[in-house]
């Protein structure tokens, strides 16, 4: 047991040299080429030393039943890795691709190469050893659950978290859709790999995928929410495609337990990790403020035409600006305009005062709007999506109207 205790406390000591590392004025490159990987590199000698005095296999799947994606775990990790990126290129394909922010030279090629193989051999190994030295049939989910979550911790890129604007909740949200949510899905499915397959079967699966995003020149580059999806629920689906394909035992005792589990190929479990993750996107909304509005009329155009989807955030008074697109509240509607002008006044106990005006409209609006109108400021805008909304209730005003 205290093998466990010292590779966890192994973790802590990285987290806690990764946040020393990243508030020194430590070079960027020497940190990120020589440092850190040299961290998770000694993570996985520590690990390979435990594994070897506890005679822990973390490399065989010993764990198999029945393996039908590929010839081996090591060939289905691959293969899941391609399903993953097949999605991306989907998705290009529908939004279009952008170039990828880094330069891709040899150099930075092999570098960059040898930096992922590195960082991902020392995490594969950890969750490897620690997947396969905890779990028990009666702490199946929550030893896999985790474990995952001991893995996102060591992977979740520390040196860039700190530097994290979380006052501002569209960087928050992005965060939390673009990095959080996806990187705990893909480690659930890696978690489950290295279970049944070995250290090298989850191996493959994220280095495929994370070799994509790092070495691709052209990326996928929808609408950022459109991603964010698309990376939470493309290793829900492989996983699926997974427990499809292998059939596991714990003991002898849950064999014909586990084999009709996998027989009946039921993903419930997977769809609730799926609506759970919604549910947290959804709470994430609600706790910073942030809501989704649908735009009705044209007097936006062409910046916001009818149908589109904008993102909206609370914003402080005397932070907005000339030129920034808010909500206010007139009368019983709210009204999406860009702000004209600011007027400093001392009546009504208001401060000051906006002057708006829908970039359609060839006069501001006759009304100033005061502080205590404004809802927030939009922040994103996602096309044609509201369309649905808008012809759902015109339906049913229209059959209400029958009726009537």
């Amino acid at each position: 047991m205290w093998y466990i205790l010292l590779t966890i406390y192994a973790g802590l000591i990285y987290l806690v040299a990764c946040n020393i590392i990243t508030r020194t004025g430590i070079d960027p490159i020497l940190k990120s080429y020589a440092i850190l990987p040299m961290m998770r590199l000694s993570v996985l000698m520590l690990v390979l030393y435990i594994a070897k005095i506890e005679e822990v296999d973390i490399f065989y799947s010993r764990k198999v039943r029945r393996w039908e994606l590929g010839r081996n775990p090591i060939e289905g990790g691959i293969l899941l890795g391609i399903f993953h990126i097949s999605l991306y290129v989907i998705i290009g394909l529908l939004f279009g691709f952008g170039k990828n922010p880094y330069v891709i030279t040899p150099v930075s090629l092999v570098l960059g190469l040898s930096v992922l193989v590195t960082n991902l051999l020392g995490i594969e190994a950890f969750r490897t050893y620690m997947v396969r030295r905890v779990v028990s049939e009666k702490t199946f989910t929550l030893c896999i659950v985790t474990v995952a979550i001991l893995a996102v911790i060591l992977r979740i890129g520390w040196e860039n978290f700190f530097s994290i604007d979380f006052n501002d909740p569209l960087i928050t949200m992005k965060f939390i859709g673009e990095d959080l949510i996806p990187l705990i899905t893909m480690s659930l499915l890696a978690t489950y790999m290295a279970f049944i397959g070995g250290m090298f079967s989850s191996f493959s699966y994220v280095v495929v995928v994370e070799g994509f995003e790092w070495f691709s020149p052209l990326l996928p580059d929808p609408n950022w929410m459109i991603l964010s999806f698309i990376k939470t629920i493309a290793p829900v689906v492989a996983f699926m495609v997974l427990q499809s394909e292998t059939v596991i035992t714990l003991s002898h005792r849950t064999r014909r337990k586990m084999k009709a589990r996998h027989g009946e190929k039921s993903p419930y479990g997977w769809i609730a990790s799926s609506i759970a993750c919604l549910v947290i996107v959804l709470f994430s909304f609600g706790y910073f403020g942030v809501h989704p509005l649908v735009i009705c009329s044209g007097s936006m155009e062409p910046t916001l035409e009818v149908g589109d989807v904008v993102i909206i955030a609370p914003v402080k008074v005397d932070e907005i600006k000339v030129g920034d697109i808010v909500e206010y509240r007139s009368t019983n509607m709210s009204i999406v305009h860009r702000v004209h002008n600011i007027r400093k006044v001392g009546s009504h106990g208001y401060q000051v005062e906006f002057i708006t005006k829908g970039d359609a409209n060839d006069i501001p609006d006759p009304d100033p709007v005061h502080p205590d109108q404004i809802v927030g400021k939009v922040i994103l805008v996602i096309p044609k999506i509201g369309w649905i909304s808008l012809f759902t209730e015109k339906l049913y005003r229209g059959i209400m109207g029958t009726s009537a």
